[in-house]
């Protein structure tokens, strides 16, 4: 078996892809010795790895050391909703002309295009920080609140049209529900972790 170069490289992409996908459950410690063994590394570059994370705000801080899975309150998903949708918003001023067609339907793509046409690579870097905290709630907003596919695609063809005063109006929109649910949002998670 080739021996890894780099890993703490290894463990933090690894790692963060875990986070970003909310596989570390909400509150829940996460066990240092489990997750090296699964990586087959040794716990220092999963601890270093792991306050990187908690450095990004991906994982907090346990209350009696260590790290646990990111836990968001109402009034912190819904902060973070309103934080992206001022990143959209400032993506669709900046966006450049002719940029091309929107991505329809997935939420992941059709951001990160409107946050691309700004061309502005601290713009990117606070919503990508932002957007991975939440990136975990897309199933759950999807399931409770159905309007993901036909919203997506109304600021799309806005966006196509050259309407983007529109299309951020779609945005807000599509944020504010989320925003009202955030309680709703997080109360589902809750209940995921605890029943798996």
């Amino acid at each position: 078996m080739a021996r890894n170069r780099d890993p703490f490289a290894s463990a933090l992409r690894t790692l963060r892809e875990r986070a970003i996908a909310g596989v570390f459950s909400p509150g829940k410690p996460i066990i240092i010795l489990d997750e090296a063994q699964s990586l087959g590394l040794s716990t220092t570059p999963v601890r270093e790895a792991l306050a990187w994370l908690g450095g990004e705000g991906l994982i907090d801080r346990a209350p009696a050391g260590g790290y646990a899975g990111l836990r968001l309150d109402p009034v912190g998903l819904a902060g973070r909703y309103r934080l992206r949708l001022h990143c959209l918003e400032k993506g669709l001023e900046g966006t450049a002309p002719g940029i091309g067609a929107a991505p329809r339907a997935d939420p992941t793509r059709l951001f990160r295009h409107i946050i691309a046409g700004a061309a502005d690579p601290a713009l990117m870097a606070v919503y990508d920080r932002v957007q991975a905290t939440i990136e975990r709630f897309a199933e759950t907003e999807a399931r409770l609140l159905g309007d993901m596919p036909e919203a997506l695609e109304a600021v799309a063809r806005l966006m196509d049209g050259g309407q983007e005063a529109a299309a951020a109006e779609k945005l807000r929109d599509f944020h504010g529900r989320r925003i009202s649910a955030a309680p709703l949002l997080t109360e589902a998670e809750q209940a995921q972790a605890g029943a798996g």
